[in-house]
């Protein structure tokens, strides 16, 4: 079975495709996070909606194509 791994961080957030039984790491894409709506000295508000579409744009891309993908 390959895994999917989402990372969202501040600045970009990537989605990997990983076969745990071999050990390899199919695939990694990656967006600019690009959500800021505000700043306000060390605070940086940011639009969950953008967020979300963006975690669903690359996880639909990776099940797409490794169909045994969960």
């Amino acid at each position: 079975m390959i895994n999917l791994g989402i990372d969202i961080g501040t600045t970009t957030i990537c989605a990997v495709a990983y076969d745990l039984a071999s050990g390899k790491l199919l695939e990694s894409v990656t967006k600019d996070n690009g959500s800021f709506i505000k700043e306000n000295g060390f605070d940086k508000l940011q639009d969950p909606k953008i967020i979300t579409k963006k975690v669903f744009e690359l996880a639909e891309y990776l099940t797409a194509k490794y169909e045994n993908i969960g």
